[in-house]
């Protein structure tokens, strides 16, 4: 299930064991039409590696793009 987190965003429930343990891979997702083009914004968890990500996306064939890498 998700839930709406501030106004834009969603949030999958999470529990609290899952978070400590590091099972927690999507933090929240934000849906939104950019000149007529349906997109979503996915915030990971900050423990994910990234590279690991992006090979899974490219396998997918699936376009992205990175904002704001921390």
């Amino acid at each position: 299930m998700m839930r709406r987190k501030f106004k834009e965003y969603l949030a999958p429930k999470k529990n609290e064991a899952d978070l400590i343990s590091g099972r927690v891979f999507v933090d929240k997702v934000k849906l939104y039409i950019d000149r007529n083009v349906k997109k979503a914004s996915i915030i990971l968890d900050r423990r994910v590696d990234l590279n690991s990500l992006l090979d899974i996306l490219k396998k997918a064939g699936l376009t992205y793009e990175i904002i704001n890498q921390r």
